[in-house]
């Protein structure tokens, strides 16, 4: 639910910055899941209206639940457009929950659809789950 669905003010920069560090937080042990964090936070795929982004009633922090995220490709497959989703984002939160919890995804399709910057996000992601986050590609 957005924001302004929940009756609040939309947030200040230092609470948006605050929101993104403690969905980083929850995945710091884990350099998969941290990858996934980082990609969704860098395709801009951390929205709080996604219902994968979710913020504890009671502590007021911000978790991702990548379980979400995975029953809402099969979903947004459908209806991808309804909640803005190019089907290059749609590949990017496809190759995330893969990342994030193992989510089955067939390369073949999902590559083709990354536009170029979705493209190098993607690269970057993989090579910080592989643990090598500041690999860069091979120059030819």
């Amino acid at each position: 639910m957005s924001a302004s669905a929940r009756g609040t003010a939309p947030m200040t920069p230092a609470a948006e910055e605050d929101r993104l560090d403690q969905l980083r937080w929850g995945a710091t042990s884990d350099d998969a899941r941290r990858a996934a964090v980082d990609l969704l936070i860098a395709t801009g795929l951390v929205r709080d209206e996604h219902p994968w982004v979710l913020q504890d009633a009671d502590s007021g922090t911000w978790r991702i639940d990548f379980d979400r995220a995975t029953e809402a490709v099969d979903a947004l497959t459908v209806e991808h457009e309804k909640w803005g989703l190019t089907p290059s984002l749609l590949s990017v939160l496809e190759v995330a929950a893969s990342l994030a919890d193992g989510l089955t995804v067939h390369l073949r399709h999902v590559l083709p659809e990354l536009d170029d910057e979705h493209t190098s996000l993607v690269m970057a992601a993989i090579a910080e789950a592989a643990g090598h986050p500041h690999a860069e590609p091979p120059q030819a």
